[in-house]
């Protein structure tokens, strides 16, 4: 749990998080696409925390399913200007 009135960088990184949840299906026989599912969330250049993951099995099927928060910085706005430097 994150207090956000703690400080301004934790304000901040509360402002700029996004809440996500994933769920990911494939057969029984194929567990390694769930693996595959893992590392591409583990090598992301995006900060990502994980709170809850889950992996169930219904018939033939492996079921993994994930919540959590993202974090992103918002966009800038940046402008040309002309300016006259005088030596």
């Amino acid at each position: 749990v994150v207090d956000a009135s703690s400080s301004s960088s934790t304000r901040d990184a509360v402002e700029n998080s996004i809440n996500f949840s994933l769920t990911v299906s494939t057969v029984a026989s194929n567990p390694d696409a769930l693996r595959e599912v893992l590392l591409r969330l583990e090598r992301s250049i995006r900060a990502i925390d994980v709170r809850s993951l889950s992996i169930t099995t219904q018939s033939a099927r492996l079921t993994l399913t994930a919540s959590g928060i993202a974090f992103y910085e918002p966009a800038k706005k940046v402008e040309l200007r002309d300016k006259v430097v005088r030596p």
